[in-house]
């Protein structure tokens, strides 16, 4: 009998020991960090941009500028999420930045323009249409057709 309660005592001792150390263990770890760079956090943005997710565009592109400060497309795509949510004046100021990255991005040129066309100030709107051809090289065919047009329309009041 003897015999049978030391064994149940060294069984407990070992799940007693046993349930501390582990215990101790799971305090010593450290947490998981996920490491992303800003290329992975912009594509993600561009995913959810496709998603017409802007919220979740913005949060993405914004974390990307965080870890790179100097991301041109970052600050353009994000100024396209707020463009599309009328959110204009937050559009502008990173079409702003855009261009102070890359002076001669004509997409944002482009935007700036169509940002300031839908906040109704025409002549700012005509100014970054016109800025925005002086570069059409580096746009799409497509794109340069529907500035031209956009500041036709301007030009003629038929906005």
């Amino acid at each position: 009998m003897v015999a049978i309660l030391l064994l149940l005592l060294g069984v407990i001792v070992i799940l007693i020991a046993g349930y501390l150390l582990s215990s101790s263990r799971s305090k010593q770890r450290k947490p998981v960090v996920e490491i992303v760079d800003a290329d992975d956090l912009f594509k993600r943005g561009m995913v959810d941009i496709r998603k017409c997710d802007y919220d979740r565009a913005i949060v993405n592109f914004s974390r990307a500028l965080g870890v790179n400060p100097h991301y041109t497309p970052a600050f353009y795509h994000r100024g396209l999420a707020y463009l599309a949510k009328g959110e204009y004046d937050r559009a502008i100021a990173d079409f702003n930045k855009a261009l102070e990255l890359s002076p001669k991005l004509a997409l944002a040129m482009a935007s700036m323009g169509r940002a300031y066309h839908l906040k109704g100030n025409k002549d700012r709107a005509k100014m970054w249409y016109e800025r925005a051809l002086e570069f059409s090289e580096q746009i799409s065919v497509e794109e340069a057709g529907l500035v031209r047009k956009r500041l036709e329309e301007l030009k003629t009041g038929d906005n």
